[in-house]
């Protein structure tokens, strides 16, 4: 679906601003929230002082919020990093590495470590959720599960870490701190 967990979303925002970062890549942006949070919470007044991208292969998804974006690249996230190799302060990827397979998932975990120069946020389900395609678009299929411990062993933290949360939620938000 082309947005994130709502039960994640504050600890997210919250992850993001105590980053502080001056440069934002959000990767997997369906229809742009984390853009909005970015500029709303991050990037408070006329000037944006945050540059801001996103990469988001299924451009029906494009919305009004996508205007948050400095730059929207319309491509998979795996062409995007062969053929952009700068870093960012701050990357994020709210559930999407679901839709990897699993090793080309741990590939990314890897990837985005070495592409931040502050930190990485990823969320995804800590419960298998059958997804295939979704408004046409392929990519939404679900192809790998995860729990807190693959994130652990690449060197993330957990912020949230697969329990049933408040919300009736089980979500997993792990983090690289540079």
């Amino acid at each position: 679906m082309p947005i994130g967990s709502w039960s994640a979303f504050t600890r997210v925002v919250q992850g993001m601003c105590a980053t502080n970062p001056k440069s934002v890549l959000d990767l997997g942006i369906g229809y742009g929230m984390n853009g909005a949070a970015v500029r709303n919470w991050l990037d408070v007044g006329v000037y944006r002082n945050i540059h801001l991208e996103g990469v988001e292969v299924f451009k029906d998804y494009k919305s009004p919020l996508w205007g948050c974006y400095d730059k929207v690249h319309n491509t998979t996230i795996e062409k995007f990093f062969e053929t952009d190799k700068r870093n960012f302060d701050l990357i994020i990827m709210t559930d999407v590495i679901e839709h990897f397979p699993k090793e080309e998932g741990l590939r990314l975990l890897r990837l985005m470590k070495q592409r931040c120069n502050k930190a990485v946020m990823v969320s995804t389900p800590a419960v298998w959720i059958e997804q295939g395609s979704y408004m046409g678009n392929d990519y939404e299929e679900h192809k790998s599960f995860w729990d807190a411990s693959d994130f652990v062993r690449e060197g993330y933290g957990l912020i949230m870490d697969g329990r049933l949360d408040q919300f009736g939620h089980m979500m997993i938000l792990a983090d690289y701190i540079r």
